[in-house]
């Protein structure tokens, strides 16, 4: 995330523990280093993704928007297939996230 990369626990089930502390301090340390404007365009990137890893992808231009909403969407889309997609909530919903990153993008790029 700063300096270097950190370990990050990658979870299957609501149960496993959290992240190890040097990935915290990390994040918190990024965190505390952005100012008003980014932290804001961070809230809407990462409320969207449902990811802050993603978020900061998109911040740091490792990503673009569409990629980051197409990664967050891959467990959605796997249920869309199993289950049956609803054309207008589905489509919506998508239309939706994409616009929200895009803005977070947009932002980023700004500053």
């Amino acid at each position: 995330i700063g300096k270097g990369r950190v370990p990050l626990t990658i979870k299957h089930d609501l149960f496993t523990s959290g992240q190890p502390e040097e990935t915290v301090d990390e994040f918190r340390s990024l965190l505390r280093s952005q100012d008003a404007f980014t932290l804001a365009g961070l809230n809407v990137a990462a409320s969207s993704l449902k990811s802050l890893v993603l978020a900061i992808g998109l911040l740091r231009e490792r990503i673009t928007a569409q990629e980051a909403v197409t990664l967050a969407r891959v467990e959605e889309d796997m249920q869309a297939e199993l289950w049956g997609f609803d054309e207008l909530f589905h489509g919506v919903d998508v239309a939706d996230t994409a616009i929200r990153v895009a803005s977070a993008s947009i932002l980023f790029k700004s500053l």
